[in-house]
């Protein structure tokens, strides 16, 4: 049977041939990869990422850092990145680490941060990597339920300008816990254990790392991965999807807080020994030309960004993109919420001169690597398509939600399993067309994509909530043209409030939503009304404040959305209330 081609991801018919192997016969493609991807039988991910390639090639270029500001530029080389990794690794030897024990990292994208990552692959530890625009009050949510007893962050970090007091934010999360600091911006000065310089003996099933993501509930949900089967999904999406070949230079724009940040920054490229790029500044300081000088300066072979930022840059037209050179440049990838048609054909036209595919990819942190994806082949390209499922994996369509109807592909979180059902349901809204080809088209569930970032309106409805003005409250997503969806929050308040009280509220509201969960979480609109519409049994029905959100006025509603609301009288004071919300 044929489980291995060169042209799998190009050659329509090579990738339909492989993918009805893969489905006729999982174990045996699954383990065939396997063999070829862990000859040695070695799951540990920093023996993986490092001690392979150092032995190979040592002084080879592992990350190239830019920094917030033009002139920071740093080349960490592979032997350099596993001296960093083993003296961080010495430290948490030092503080008592052993294998299987929780380790919080919450940190800026420097190599510093990967070197983190790897020190607790290293000595088996489970890492907790926390996104470092989180404030205080999430990050302690974080670092308290995973059982953490060390964190590791840095003293202060630079996005945009502005400095962020890191170590100060850490210090107020663990305020009354029995949990260490570990500061990364002095690994120079760490000393070396012995210990260090062997690595743990990790087995396929072993937790590898564990991370947060929003659900329907307040509480963010904890997602578990494996050592053998998340490394081994993550490499051969990687390897296949992107086509990598061994002088590639790879540039992936998110942050290492996300879980694209896990498996297409660190895991998948440094275990293939590649040339990686990681910035932590913003693609809009000090002007929106810093992706296209990094492309340019380092040859950037891949691109993988997400949509808000390509919808950003295209806003700012071409006087930027046409001061630098991107012919190095062979493929173009997007992640993290669904891509429109403009700005799909602006990064197609303007970024890859209409030479380069674009992989539109879809997956999830539950996934732990990329599910659906275009095949590498422009002639077979569709617009904002996510097109084709990975081998192993059997999508469908089932009351307009895209749903795996398996669940025996490796990279799956170790928090599903065949006791739930066979069906793993994705909580995104998707369409199928007479290819066959997947387009995803958004949420179907309580949870708002912001820039990429994921957020359950629970839990921001929660905060909201704790303030002594408000009775109730329903947060919704709704479209903007660059950040993909903003939040709308709907509230109903104790007493009746004038204008400028209402102005006060939506301060204190943003305000304590920054405050509780962080930035990335603050609302764009505040619309104050009498009642919220629901149902006989008490559920808020959020799909008429999503219809009314989106609209902006008045709509009109089938019968079945009426007859389902016990108040439908308050769907008109909604829809005229809607014109006046105060803008954050």
């Amino acid at each position: 049977m044929l489980f291995d081609h060169e042209l799998a991801w190009k050659d329509p018919s090579i990738y339909r041939e492989i993918y009805a192997n893969s489905i006729a016969s999982p174990e045996k493609f699954w383990e065939y990869h396997c063999s070829k991807l862990f000859p040695e039988q070695v799951f540990n991910a920093s023996f993986n990422c490092l001690d392979r390639n150092v032995k190979k090639n040592p002084n080879k270029t592992a990350i190239v850092w830019y920094g917030d500001e033009y002139c920071e530029r740093r080349e960490i080389t592979y032997i350099k990145l596993l001296e960093m990794t083993q003296k961080i690794a010495s430290e948490l030897i030092r503080r008592g680490i052993r294998k299987g024990d929780s380790v919080t990292i919450c940190m800026p994208m420097i190599p510093e941060s990967i070197a983190a990552m790897l020190a607790c692959c290293r000595v088996g530890a489970v890492h907790n990597v926390v996104f470092s625009g989180f404030s205080s009050a999430a990050l302690s949510e974080r670092i308290f339920r995973s059982s953490s007893k060390v964190v590791i962050t840095v003293t202060t970090s630079s996005r945009g300008g502005k400095i962020i007091p890191l170590l100060k934010n850490v210090l107020n999360a663990i305020n009354d816990m029995n949990v260490e600091v570990l500061l990364a911006d002095y690994v120079d000065d760490f000393s070396l254990d012995e210990r260090a310089i062997c690595y743990a003996d990790m087995k396929y099933n072993d937790t590898m790392f564990t991370l947060y993501t929003s659900g329907s509930t307040k509480e963010p949900k904890r997602i578990f991965h494996t050592c053998g089967g998340y490394q081994l999904y993550s490499a051969m999406t990687f390897k296949y999807i992107f086509d990598i070949k061994e002088d590639d230079v790879h540039f992936c724009t998110s942050d290492i807080g996300w879980i694209t940040g896990h498996s297409y920054i660190t895991y998948a490229p440094l275990f293939f020994g590649l040339k990686l790029v990681i910035f932590s500044g913003t693609p809009m300081y000090p002007n929106g030309g810093r992706y296209w000088e990094i492309i340019d300066d380092e040859k950037v072979t891949i691109l993988y960004s997400a949509p808000t930022a390509i919808r950003c840059l295209a806003s700012l037209g071409d006087e930027q993109l046409n001061r630098y050179n991107l012919s190095s440049l062979r493929v173009l990838g997007c992640v993290g919420e669904p891509m429109n048609e403009s700005a799909w054909q602006w990064y197609f036209e303007n970024i890859g001169k209409k030479r380069c595919p674009i992989m539109d990819t879809w997956w999830q942190t539950e996934t732990g690597g990329i599910i659906l994806a275009p095949l590498h082949n422009i002639e077979y390209q569709k617009p904002c398509f996510a097109s084709k499922p990975f081998f192993g994996i059997i999508p469908g369509i089932e009351n307009d939600e895209l749903i795996i109807k398996n669940k025996n592909w490796p990279g799956l979180s170790s928090n599903f399993s065949k006791n739930d059902g066979e069906i793993y349901h994705t909580g995104d809204k998707a369409m199928i067309d007479n290819d066959g080809d997947f387009r995803i088209l958004g949420r179907i569930d309580d949870v708002v994509n912001i820039c990429g970032h994921r957020l359950g309106t629970s839990e921001v409805e929660s905060v909201v909530n704790t303030l002594g003005e408000i009775e109730e409250s329903a947060a919704i997503g709704i479209p903007h043209r660059i950040k993909g969806q903003v939040l709308c929050i709907f509230v109903t308040t104790t007493t009746d409030l004038t204008d400028e009280q209402k102005k006060s509220v939506t301060e204190e509201i943003s305000s304590r939503i920054r405050q509780d969960i962080g930035a990335i979480a603050k609302p764009d609109r505040v619309v104050f009304i009498h009642e919220l519409p629901k149902t006989r049994s008490g559920k808020i029905k959020r799909n008429i404040l999503k219809a009314i959100g989106e609209s902006k006025g008045v709509i009109s509603y089938n019968g079945k959305d009426l007859d389902s609301v016990i108040n439908p009288a308050c769907i008109k004071d909604i829809e005229k209330s809607i014109k006046y919300a105060i803008r954050v």
